[in-house]
Order: C-alpha cells, then structure tokens, then sequence
C-alpha cells in the first residue's frame, strides 16, 4: 500500500501548460480509501462538474473490474 505523488511545473519540457500532479494509489484498502474520498466530495460538492464525476465513474468501474470490493 503506499501513495506516491510527483509534480510538473508548467516550465517542465514533459509537462503540458499547466503544472500537474500525477498521483499513484497502490493497494486495495488505499484505492478503496480514494474511491470514497471523491465519493464524498461530489455528494457534498457537485459542482465540481461533469469531469470529477467521471473520474468517479471510472474508479468505481476499475474497482468493479479488479474485485476490490
């Protein structure tokens, strides 16, 4: 189980304009932790729009699909 994160500043040649954080969840309870934390944000903060709720569409077919549940 761990979390890694790294980041790119918008002046990184492998960055894209804008700075970006990519993050690596590993471990069923840590993906299952993940899961409900966006879960939660959209229920008590929808509008965060349509991308978050796919981000959760797609993380709850990847636990479906890995068995995580």
């Amino acid at each position: 189980m761990s979390i890694h994160i790294t980041s790119l500043s918008g002046t990184d040649e492998h960055a894209q304009e804008d700075p970006a954080v990519r993050i690596w969840i590993t471990g069923r309870t840590d993906i299952l932790k993940l899961q409900a934390l966006v879960n939660r944000a959209l229920n008590t903060a929808p509008e965060f729009g349509a991308e978050w709720f796919a981000l959760a569409e797609k993380l709850d077919k990847f636990v479906a699909e890995q068995g995580l549940r």
